[in-house]
């Protein structure tokens, strides 16, 4: 995936090219002659400076009629000033121009006129929304005169080389000339910091310009500094040699101990002709004093990982890319196969200090830079020029060396393994390393090897104990086996750390797994009445407790199965919400009599039982054999102490009901005359 530049951060520059920062486009007009009387066939010189960003879709187009391109037009309105039908005079097919010359029609009338300067694609709104720009002189005069002639200026420059050049004298000049170029140039697109036009090493012819005077005309030359209006604005001065006009850029001589020449900077040269009629012709060159930068720097590290970020910095201050002409583009080269991005110098200047790409292949095998390990990334700076007599101006070319970057881009494992949800006591735990090996390298092979952390929590552990650390016995391999002897019932918990062994050493960490060790059963309870007493018999009827003792409830991550039998098979109910699968179970035994209650509990260690007795009693009963009884005793004998009945004596003897209905206390009760229990 390619990103494109963020608006991330925005300097504010104490420099001529300040400008660049805006964002929406807009032509400041520098200047065009209203005093001047102009004639038909008389040339026109335009002087702007566009500002904000201007389409450019299609490098590769420029200098063409490219609807993905944004063109200049030079366009004449009619002798009231109107545009709605507007003659077209010339036309620059670029996303930058500080100048358009043209030629006024032969046929022209006599009127007040008015020139534009109408942009087809300047931005207006973020995101990408592109509009015509448009910006108008004021007005000026034409006669019914005509003029014939036009200047023919050439460039005090030697010969064209890789530092100095000028395209006076192509035909095409990369733009559709219709009667003269509109935009000529000469100059140096190399200079270096603080370079101006004495600087030792620069031949006084480069600032030396020659045309051919027409006889009966006067002429004036001026400078316009486009940059900084009015810094050099100033008249310059036309030597006669030999009959052909020439005219010397200025040099600031206020110290004549201390000469200075021309800063950095774009520079329009107007030569005005008066002809003998008085109509005026005025034709102008661009003379171009700039740098080749094409710095980046590091923002993040020059090596990443894969689907990271690798952001570099581009310096837009005067010590960067800002002495660059504003007619500059670059081009930025990942190195990974993805698409070159390309970005007019104004789109830096406002929303480029950092370029930003994610990079999805690894570079270990890439075969780019010294190491044969790294993608590179190229930045390229794009002019019109040319460095010899046989080339054209008409197309872009690559400007210096450029700038170079290495990134070396790695893999990541990918951490994970596999592990059982449950097992019993008393035997290893296994986890198998299943992640997926990352990428990485640097001497033209990509290396797999990777680290990886194992982290365990155990049932008596308040924290994650790092094995490879203490416990490096475990490892076996890259898996992780706890032994037998150590595995106690309980919650486990396991997590690992896998990242390589050198380079992306990003970290993958897998979610923390759990393993319930299960503890061998040891069944045991009791029987609770209502009130939380233990007993072993109760009374039918009554509420009872299968209260669970087993050894399961110290033990966390316990998955058990309890199943509750009762013998005999009826007499009794489990109380809801209770059953016979509950751990402690709620009972009530509507029928008396002695039962075995069978507790069995089972897990993946196996089925362990155990049984008890409890009695439900019932009520008691009482019955005498003989329903009534008939003593006859003498009178001498109840005279002296009574009778006596002895209920001890079988044949008198009551019969109690048995177990479980057999009375635990008794009370006798006798009444009747003279009659003592």
């Amino acid at each position: 995936m390619i990103i494109k530049f963020l608006k991330i951060l925005v300097l504010t520059l104490t420099c001529f090219f300040s400008f660049a920062q805006q964002e929406f486009a807009e032509i400041e007009l520098i200047d065009f002659n209203t005093s001047a009387t102009y004639g038909s066939g008389s040339s026109v010189s335009v002087h702007i400076n566009p500002k904000g960003i201007f389409r450019m879709d299609n490098p590769s187009a420029l200098g063409t009629d490219n609807p993905d391109n944004n063109k200049f037009v030079l366009e004449l309105s009619d002798e009231l000033g109107d545009f709605s039908a507007p003659t077209e005079l010339n036309e620059v097919f670029d996303f930058y121009t500080s100048l358009i010359n043209g030629v006024l029609p032969s046929s022209l009338i006599s009127g007040t006129y008015k020139l534009r300067v109408r942009a087809t694609q300047g931005l207006t709104a973020t995101g990408g929304t592109y509009s015509e720009i448009l910006t108008e002189t004021d007005f000026f005069d034409v006669s019914s005169d005509s003029v014939s002639n036009y200047l023919s200026i050439s460039s005090g420059i030697p010969s064209i080389n890789n530092n100095f050049f000028y395209c006076y004298d192509d035909p095409d000049n990369g733009y559709s000339a219709l009667d003269v170029t509109a935009f000529p140039v000469a100059g140096s697109l190399n200079r270096g910091l603080g370079a101006q036009t004495n600087d030792s090493g620069v031949n006084s012819g480069v600032v030396n310009f020659n045309f051919s005077k027409n006889s009966g005309s006067s002429y004036t030359a001026y400078l316009h500094d486009v940059f900084n209006a009015g810094a050099y604005s100033q008249n310059l001065i036309i030597d006669d040699v030999f009959g052909v006009a020439s005219i010397n850029l200025p040099i600031d001589d206020t110290d004549p101990t201390n000469p200075t020449g021309l800063p950095i900077g774009t520079y329009n040269i107007e030569i005005h002709e008066i002809n003998s009629q008085g109509v005026s012709s005025i034709y102008s060159v661009v003379f171009l004093w700039h740098s080749n930068n094409t710095n980046l720097g590091n923002t993040t590290s020059e090596t990443i990982c894969l689907n990271e970020e690798v952001i570099f910095a581009i310096d837009n201050s005067t010590s960067g890319i800002a002495r660059n002409y504003t007619g500059s583009y670059y081009s930025f080269d990942y190195g990974d196969g993805s698409a070159v991005e390309y970005y007019t110098h104004a789109e830096i200047m406002f929303d480029g200090t950092e370029i930003k790409h994610i990079y999805n292949t690894v570079s270990c095998e890439s075969g780019q830079g010294e190491s044969g390990s790294n993608f590179i990334i190229q930045k390229s700076l794009y002019n019109k020029f040319r460095t010899s007599d046989t080339e054209t101006c008409n197309t872009y070319s690559v400007n210096g060396l450029g700038t170079e970057k290495a990134v070396n881009v790695s893999e990541a494992p990918e951490a994970s393994f596999t592990l059982i949800e449950q097992q019993c006591e008393a035997q290893p735990i296994t986890a198998t390393n299943t992640s997926i090996l990352g990428q990485w390298g640097l001497e033209g092979t990509c290396l797999d090897g990777a680290n990886f952390d194992w982290y365990v929590k155990g049932p008596e552990n308040t924290s994650f104990v790092y094995v490879n650390g203490v416990l490096q016995s475990w490892l076996v391999g890259d898996d992780l086996v706890i032994p037998a002897n150590q595995v106690i019932p309980g919650c486990w918990e396991i997590y690992l750390v896998a990242y390589n062994q050198d380079l992306c050493q990003l970290e993958s960490t897998t979610p923390t797994q759990t393993i319930e060790i299960q503890a061998i059963t040891d069944p045991d309870f009791q029987f609770l009445d209502d009130s939380g007493q233990a007993i072993t018999e109760i009374c039918f009827d009554q509420s009872v407790t299968l209260n669970d003792l087993s050894n399961i409830d110290q033990f966390d991550c316990q998955s058990i199965n309890y199943n509750w039998t009762i013998s005999p098979s009826s007499g009794y109910t489990f109380q809801a919400p209770s059953s016979s699968n509950s751990q402690s179970p709620e009972v009530v035994f509507d029928t008396p009599g002695v039962y075995q209650v069978t507790q069995t509990i089972s897990n993946l260690c196996g089925v362990n039982s155990v049984t008890k007795p409890i009695t439900v009693l019932g009520d008691p009963t009482v019955n005498f054999s003989d329903a009534s009884l008939a003593i006859c005793e003498t009178n001498d004998a109840l005279v002296s102490d009574g009778y006596t009945l002895d209920f001890s004596d079988p044949s008198i003897a009551p019969t109690y009901s048995v177990s479980p209905y057999a009375p635990d206390s008794y009370n006798w009760t006798v009444s009747g005359v003279g009659v003592t229990s």
